[in-house]
């Protein structure tokens, strides 16, 4: 599994990746430290079933402390995405084709309000915002690309099929996108497909296939509270709370 760490610029990516991995990666307050993608080995933990089933656990590609399993995960991290980036903004379209091989996103966000989805120092900017920002950039990068083969498309008897075709090296299945083909219910006839609703099929596709989990960073930072209670409210789950820098002095402390 592959997890990319996503969203606007200066939002502490760079940090919550080497909280993550313990790699050292250039860490600074302006944009686009990241140009080339970062990668890494994460370790979630779960319980093992080895005490239940009474044997000893020998894992071949994780490690096993007194019933913990630490399960390996690849994370990447990637330079901050702009408004525009779908037409070529930033670092565009090769931001976005660092992300094709991801198979879910961590969306870090600046919840202390104090830069804007440019990445610039701000007083009370809305954190919604850049949530708002990335996922359009996200289904306008899948819409252009099957407006890209549209004319494909609507030579082809099983509409289905031929964006399984197009879309597969994103990590994209044809259940998938069948799945959000039902939600936004798509016209039969791709003629009949405007650029609203392929940005809605689009947005359907991206959720089906890698799912956001939203990183509130900066939790400590004053001003954050301000913005907690309307972030949980306006975000229904698949949310965390978080300081990336304090997790990474923490991270730092333990290993010397």
């Amino acid at each position: 599994m592959r997890i990319g760490i996503i969203g606007a610029p200066n939002k502490g990516k760079s940090t919550l990746f080497s909280a993550l991995t313990m790699n050292d990666v250039g860490i600074a307050d302006y944009p686009f430290t990241t140009i080339d993608p970062n990668l890494g080995i994460a370790y979630v933990t779960a319980k093992c079933a080895d005490s239940s089933l009474n044997v000893k656990c020998n894992p071949r590609n994780s490690k096993c402390t007194k019933g913990i399993r630490s399960i390996p995960v690849n994370v990447v991290d990637v330079a901050g995405l702009v408004e525009g980036a779908h037409s070529g903004r930033g670092m565009g379209n090769k931001f976005l084709n660092d992300l094709a091989s991801a198979d879910a996103f961590i969306l870090v966000v600046d919840l202390s309000g104090n830069t804007n989805r440019h990445g610039e120092s701000c007083e009370k900017c809305d954190p919604l915002e850049d949530i708002d920002m990335v996922k359009k950039e996200l289904a306008e990068w899948v819409c252009n690309i099957i407006m890209k083969h549209l004319k494909k498309i609507l030579k082809s008897k099983d509409h289905i099929m031929e964006l399984d075709s197009i879309l597969s090296g994103l990590k994209i299945t044809r259940y998938q996108i069948s799945d959000a083909v039902k939600a936004v219910k798509l016209p039969m006839n791709a003629r009949d497909w405007s650029k609203n609703i392929m940005l809605k099929l689009s947005m359907s596709i991206i959720e089906n296939s890698k799912p956001i989990f939203i990183c509130a960073n900066k939790y400590d930072v004053n001003g954050a509270e301000d913005n907690l209670k309307r972030v949980k409210d306006s975000l229904d789950g698949n949310i965390m709370f978080c300081s990336a820098a304090i997790e990474l002095a923490l991270k730092k402390a333990e290993s010397n």
